[in-house]
């Protein structure tokens, strides 16, 4: 008991200290945290601080969101289709995962990274939202099962469409949209505050998923984390 409320206070606190140092929380606590900010993160001035308070802020909705859905993936796959398959749902998750990062190098060169950012956004969230619709309804299980596809259709999408969400949302469109607009020498200063964000989303998102679960049920949990995820663009 008393290391969950440790745990909670630490977080609470950092991400309490992240936004005031950054500005988010208004000026007076911003100039209260310098000094400490200046200390953890190096000499960074206004605008660096505004400009990685910000994305730490999208960091963190990313990665909350994503260890929101993470612990539910396997318990929908196990409910709509078997476990016994899990090893295949992993393949077939590298290969589409590897898809869409060809068809993502492909597009970035015609699209800017904000749109980019927007579009890949908004296609996890409908995709999200969409599968929470479908399994609060059961009466359209008859329409989700293909013959030569063991199981429910809708328990592979949601695995392979949650394990590529990690990896396209973080590892390629937001760290590739970080480093593009962002010096070395700053990039060494800031980056450890993105991080520290990062781990406040984590513990949120499972911590929601673990607390409220129970209560609201899968489709409802999976709609707020759609419309979360629309946060982040």
């Amino acid at each position: 008991q008393y290391g969950s409320l440790l745990r909670n206070f630490f977080v609470a606190f950092s991400g309490i200290f992240v936004l005031g140092a950054t500005g988010f929380l208004g000026s007076g606590l911003r100039i209260f945290l310098s000094s400490p900010a200046s200390f953890l993160w190096g000499d960074l001035s206004k605008d660096e601080l505004k400009k990685f308070g910000f994305l730490g802020v999208v960091f963190a909705v990313l990665v909350g969101t994503y260890w929101a859905l993470r612990p539910m993936k396997n318990a929908l796959f196990h409910e709509l289709v078997d476990m016994s398959y899990l090893p295949v749902a992993k393949m077939m998750s590298v290969v589409v995962f590897s898809a869409i990062i060809i068809l993502y190098g492909k597009i970035s060169d015609y699209f800017q990274r904000t749109k980019l950012f927007f579009v890949i956004c908004s296609f996890f969230s409908l995709l999200f939202a969409l599968s929470g619709f479908a399994y609060s309804y059961p009466s359209m299980s008859s329409y989700l099962h293909i013959p030569f596809i063991p199981g429910n259709i809708l328990g592979w999408i949601s695995y392979i469409a949650i394990e590529s969400f990690g990896g396209i949302s973080i590892a390629a469109l937001f760290w590739g949209f970080v480093g593009s607009i962002t010096k070395t020498n700053s990039a060494k200063k800031g980056f450890p505050l993105i991080l520290l964000a990062g781990q406040v989303g984590s513990f949120s998102g499972a911590t929601f998923v673990n607390k409220f679960i129970q209560v609201i049920g899968f489709s409802k949990t999976i709609s707020i984390i759609s419309v979360v995820i629309m946060l982040a663009p």
